[in-house]
């Protein structure tokens, strides 16, 4: 340990932070003498996967520190926090053989897939994965000036999913982690219901031709014309209609907010939550959401709404630099 600590003076750390987002990747490094940040970077990397840029990318900083730290936010489907650090206590609502916890300042616990952090730390095995940091740890320190208030819900809004959490005075009372793209899937389940039903719906081409030639005898061809001219409009403006509803579905702000309601009326009505009414939410934003988050929020559950946009990679470096007490 002396040695190593020895071996610190001479070299920078390395911190590499890494945000999986539904389409991309966001890497941000921080390069720290001693204390002190000399350099920061940050690129976007259009996939998912360790691919061979981001590995490039993040080596040419590695190479330079044996005192480098790689970082990942967790975005595994199974994960949330516990109002609770008792082993006992934890054991009784999660299953420890499948699922890992770790306790934040020794009041509440963060906890996750065992199978989702083997498959990351395999992912990342060529570059090595020293730590995975969930999103409650990084919304409690984002708003650890406010978390002390009475009875206030967080949400930290990521790409995937929504991470949402009620605290009164510092106490963690409920958690919950939202998925949006199972909420995509589900919608998707739908419109291909629908697209399936309109097909169904539809004049295949001989029904076609047999009504057209059922309808001979009615008229001549200007009547005939006109009625095929009538029933294009008509299958016009119906695609034109299921468009309009099809876009007001993926609205990603409504979503977001059925999601969020769906939540907390799930905190009021379960008898085992000392639910207390909720007056303020504050939500960490790291995508940019649109007003209509915060309007849905104000009118239609009648809650002061409070945005701070907040950069990721920067946070989970914060949270790095905790861990290494620099």
């Amino acid at each position: 340990m002396i040695i190593s600590k020895l071996f610190e003076r001479f070299y920078n750390k390395i911190l590499v932070n890494i945000v999986v987002n539904r389409t991309s990747s966001d890497v941000y490094i921080e390069v720290l003498s001693k204390s002190k940040v000399i350099e920061h970077v940050q690129k976007n990397f259009s996939t998912t996967t360790l691919d061979e840029n981001i590995l490039t990318f993040i080596q040419n900083y590695t190479k330079e520190s044996p005192f480098s730290y790689v970082s990942l936010l967790n975005t595994s489907n199974e994960q949330g926090a516990l109002p609770s650090c008792d082993k006992r206590v934890i054991s009784k609502i999660i299953d420890l053989n499948n699922m890992q916890y770790k306790c934040h300042e020794k009041k509440w616990a963060h906890y996750s897939s065992r199978a989702d952090i083997n498959n990351a730390e395999k992912i990342y095995k060529i570059i090595g994965l020293d730590y995975i940091f969930s999103p409650y740890s990084i919304l409690a320190n984002f708003f650890k000036e406010k978390i002390s208030s009475p009875s206030t819900m967080f949400i930290l809004v990521h790409d995937n999913h929504i991470s949402l959490a009620i605290y009164d005075n510092s106490e963690l009372l409920f958690a919950e982690c939202l998925d949006m793209q199972r909420e995509e899937k589900e919608e998707e389940k739908t419109q291909s219901q629908d697209i399936v039903e309109e097909n169904d719906s539809t004049l295949n081409d001989q029904e076609y031709v047999n009504i057209l030639d059922d309808i001979d005898e009615f008229g001549d061809v200007e009547d005939l014309d006109s009625m095929q001219e009538n029933l294009y409009k008509e299958q016009e403006e119906t695609t034109l209609i299921r468009s309009n509803d099809n876009k007001k579905d993926f609205d990603e702000d409504y979503q977001r907010f059925l999601l969020i309601h769906s939540s907390l009326g799930h905190y009021y009505s379960d008898e085992k939550y000392d639910s207390q009414f909720i007056e303020s939410v504050y939500i960490a934003d790291s995508i940019g959401v649109g007003d209509d988050l915060s309007r849905y929020l104000e009118e239609e559950m009648f809650l002061n709404v409070y945005i701070r946009k907040i950069d990721l990679g920067y946070e989970i470096a914060q949270l790095v630099k905790m861990e290494l007490s620099v």
